[in-house]
Formats: C-alpha cells, sequence, structure tokens
C-alpha cells in the first residue's frame, strides 16, 4: 500500500528527480482568481531538482508563460500518482518557478482526484443559445494558424498552429493541450485556416477555454470571437 505522506528528505528528492527525468507534466495553479475571473491553472515540468542549493525548478509548457499572483501559494500536483504539496513560490517570473524542495509530499486519494475540476468542462448545449451565427465543425486535420495580436507594427509575435474545431461568421474554436496557452479576453490574429490566409487583418478575443474529450485523452478548446480593428 503507498503511504499517504512522504517525510523522508532523500525519497522526496528521488520522488522529483523520477518526475524530472521522465519529463512527467505537473499541475501547478493558484486558488485567487485573476481579473478575467479565472484562476491561473498552468502545466508544468520540473527542469532542476537542486538538493544543495534546496530548489526545485518548473517551467510553464504553454507559450505564454506563467500568469500567477505574486507572493500567493501555488499548489503542484501529480495526477497520475496523486503527490502534491503547497507552498509559496521561492522566485517567480513568466518563464520560471522555483520552490524550496518541499518537507512532505501528499498522496492525494483517488476519489478527491476524480472530484478534483480546474479548468471548466465543455458543455456545448449550455453555450448555444448565447451564439448569434450557427457553427460548422471542422473537417478532421484542419488547422488553424494564430499569432498573439499587437496594435504596435513593430511587434510581431510568433506564429502558432493548432487543431481547428469549430467557425461561423461570427468566431472560431481551436484546440489546445494547455489549458493556460490563452488567457480570457486575451486578441489573437487570425492568420490562415488550412494555409488559406485571411485577405484583411481578422482578430478575435478568448470568450472561452474550456475542458473537453479528445482522441488523446483530455484537450482544450479556446473559443475566439471576431471583432473589429
Amino acid at each position: 500500500m503507498e503511504k499517504a505522506e512522504i517525510s523522508d528528505d532523500m525519497e522526496i528528492i528521488n520522488v522529483l528527480k523520477s518526475m524530472q527525468n521522465q519529463k512527467l507534466k505537473v499541475w501547478t495553479w493558484q486558488k485567487k482568481t485573476l481579473e478575467s475571473g479565472r484562476r491561473p491553472v498552468h502545466f508544468a515540468l520540473i527542469t532542476r531538482v537542486d538538493p544543495i542549493k534546496n530548489v526545485i525548478s518548473l517551467r510553464p509548457t504553454n507559450t505564454g508563460g506563467y500568469r500567477f499572483l505574486p507572493s500567493e501559494p501555488v499548489f503542484f500536483l501529480h495526477e497520475e500518482t496523486g503527490i502534491a504539496f503547497l507552498d509559496k513560490p521561492h522566485s517567480l517570473s513568466e518563464v520560471l518557478l522555483t520552490f524550496k524542495i518541499p518537507k512532505l509530499l501528499k498522496r492525494i486519494d483517488p476519489e478527491h482526484l476524480a472530484s478534483l475540476q480546474l479548468v471548466e468542462k465543455e458543455n456545448e448545449e449550455a453555450h448555444l443559445s448565447k451564439r448569434e451565427n450557427p457553427r460548422v465543425n471542422a473537417k478532421e486535420g484542419q488547422i488553424v494558424s494564430v499569432r498573439r495580436y499587437s496594435a504596435k507594427k513593430n511587434i510581431r509575435h510568433p506564429l502558432l498552429k493548432f487543431e481547428l474545431y469549430d467557425i461561423s461568421p461570427g468566431g472560431l474554436a481551436f484546440i489546445v493541450d494547455d489549458p493556460a496557452e490563452f488567457e480570457v479576453n486575451e486578441e489573437l490574429e487570425i492568420i490562415a485556416v488550412q494555409n488559406k490566409a485571411f485577405a484583411k487583418l481578422t482578430v478575435g478575443v478568448v470568450r472561452g477555454v474550456r475542458e473537453m474529450e479528445v482522441e488523446e485523452g483530455r484537450g482544450y478548446k479556446v473559443g475566439l470571437q471576431f471583432i473589429a480593428k
């Protein structure tokens, strides 16, 4: 039977190093919500476990970086094993999160894990009435190309490509593998759909990011509403 808690220093280090070596994704999140009303939830990878400096480092798996609130505690969870801890960051930037190596790792029981909902689940029927235009489901394998929008012409963000989910005259949706890839109210420029470039500037604002089942297991649907620019 697996222990409910791990308090031995070397065992804790070995558990964290094993996650690092296997490149296992972990959940990191804060309870306090952002201005958008969403709590910051990120996938992360452990990049360093340093027993000498007593530090564990993690990088986000999304392209936008961490959106954590300074001085607020951060939850850490490896979902498959239930290994978890809670602590304030030792340091925090957009690209790096560090903790002091925890003195205690807890193992969350499967029943509690099953009830944990970090990202709102998609409910297509509940949102149908809010749409002004009916959407057409994308064909399998269709790709949408976007970049973060900036009104400053000297700023050009990297091009990003995702699987298109649906599209309508009023907006579109696509699938990402990290719920923190984009934030609600963030503006994106839509460059092309299936390599067919848009003839004029087309910008959409993120209206929602919701968890949904996909062939690979779990994905996150980003819904955009087209806006005038």
